[in-house]
């Protein structure tokens, strides 16, 4: 998948990114990304969305790295939560 090629790309310069600025830098960066993707929601700002969403996923691997979750872990509760919403589409008996 494309995507995930991308990510890996840029996984190593988050990576760095977190050792340059510091651990707690880039939680309190993350914070104030996740807020500005709340507000661009809010203001149903399409193309404003888009590139907060692009801040977040790059903030997101650091966040990874600072905590030091794998992917495989991130892919194995997203498989749980993608398998419990495919449960609400199941006709009920």
């Amino acid at each position: 998948m494309e995507i995930n090629n991308k990510f890996e790309k840029y996984s190593e310069t988050a990576r760095n990114f977190v050792f340059y600025f510091g651990c707690e830098n880039q939680r309190n960066k993350a914070i104030e990304e996740l807020s500005e993707l709340i507000r661009a929601i809010a203001k149903n700002d399409k193309t404003n969305i888009i590139e907060e969403i692009g801040d977040v996923l790059f903030l997101i691997e650091q966040i990874m790295d600072i905590y030091n979750i794998s992917e495989e872990k991130i892919i194995e509760v997203f498989d749980k939560k993608h398998d419990k919403m495919l449960e609400l589409f199941k006709p009920k008996k």
